[in-house]
């Protein structure tokens, strides 16, 4: 799973770089256009950088692409993106083994990585957008055994679900450069279960419960 996220990771980076390249040619509409008549019809396709956190504060950061249509106050949009949580790279001392006896109890540790669609509505007005829909996120989740012998923990079970939705989302459309760039705060709610590979686990702190929320600040560019 960690190789297809920096697999996906340097895709969308990649991509990134080529928008960059193409950015004389492509888009000129949106990019010379004057905020102040953002309230007209306004196309946009670009890629997001977020960082946030979740209801467990575990921080998290990516990256997605995102695109919006609206025409005058109403309008559709979408995004995808990827995280990486703080679980994905922090170090532990967790033995990279099974536990060899069965006297021991499991703890959740939260989310590793993860990554969501957006389906959006979008309304606002001039530079503002408000949007809200729904949203399919999947996270994977890891646990650790822990030995009432020894105290020692050992490696557990690792489990990647999806999960379905509410998402809102607002945002700032300015010109810089002569390219459209937006900053925005997103919110996600997600109806999540205590368990990974249908073993119900407990938890390392009281904050994880059957919902999770996912907070993220949005700044994107233009393609």
């Amino acid at each position: 799973m960690k190789k297809l996220f920096l697999f996906l990771f340097i895709f969308l980076m990649s991509l990134s770089l080529f928008g960059q390249d193409k950015a004389k040619s492509t888009n000129t509409k949106n990019r010379n256009q004057n905020p102040s008549k953002f309230n007209e019809s306004v196309k946009y396709f670009g890629i997001n950088v977020n960082f946030g956190t979740d209801n467990n504060n575990d921080f998290m950061c990516g990256f997605g692409l995102s695109y919006k249509y609206r025409y005058k106050y109403i309008g559709i949009g979408g995004d995808f993106d990827l995280y990486a949580f703080k679980g994905f790279w922090k170090k532990n001392d967790v033995i990279d083994a099974e536990i060899p006896h069965n006297d021991y109890y499991t703890i959740q540790n939260g989310n590793t990585i993860g990554g969501g669609i957006n389906i959006l509505l979008i309304s606002g007005y001039k530079n503002l957008f408000i949007n809200f829909g729904g949203t399919l996120t999947f996270l994977n989740v890891t646990t650790t055994n822990v030995s009432n012998v020894t105290g020692w923990k050992w490696k557990g079970n690792s489990d990647t679900k999806s999960y379905l939705g509410p998402a809102f989302q607002i945002q700032y459309y300015f010109l810089n450069n002569n390219r459209v760039c937006n900053l925005g705060l997103e919110l996600k709610i997600l109806n999540v279960k205590k368990e990974v590979n249908n073993v119900t686990v407990s938890n390392v702190n009281n904050n994880l419960d059957n919902w999770c929320s996912l907070i993220n600040f949005k700044f994107g560019i233009c393609l």
